[in-house]
């Protein structure tokens, strides 16, 4: 939702572009429970890197002087740290520690990644980011006055 906003921000309703559902769907329907909660903390993980993951967007963020881009990103910042200190608390013991679960994720993200096949023709795969970063450009003048 804070997606929907910040696109609202910038001019564009959130519904003008596609919303890949294969991810979700196949997360939910196509792999055990267990499976997709370690495929989750895995992502999660990934994202907490200072030079590349939320630190970095959030800096990003500071630097494009949108106040509202900065509270999203020190929110999700947040959360996500949270969802990855639960996910250690919880997932990882599954596994039987740290490495082991990592280990596990590989052949997760493989089975996630077949699964998602079924679901490809769900949308038209198009190439929407040009017009999507030309509508956002456009509207640049209104993102700056808010």
């Amino acid at each position: 939702m804070l997606g929907e906003i910040g696109l609202y921000q910038g001019g564009v309703p959130f519904y003008k572009y596609p919303v890949d559902l294969k991810s979700s769907m196949s997360l939910n329907t196509k792999l055990e429970p267990l499976e997709a909660h370690l495929i989750l903390w895995a992502i999660e993980q990934g994202l907490m890197p200072r030079k590349t993951g939320k630190h970095w967007e959030w800096e990003i963020a500071t630097q494009s002087e949108n106040k509202l881009a900065v509270t999203f990103q020190d929110y999700d910042w947040a959360d996500e740290v949270l969802h990855a200190q639960i996910g250690r608390k919880w997932i990882v013991p599954e596994f039987g520690g740290l490495s082991q679960a990592r280990e596990a994720s590989g052949p997760a993200f493989k089975k996630w990644g077949n699964a998602m096949e079924e679901y490809r023709d769900w949308s038209e795969q198009e190439n929407w980011w040009p017009k999507f970063m030309q509508d956002i450009e456009k509207n640049k003048s209104l993102r700056q006055n808010l």
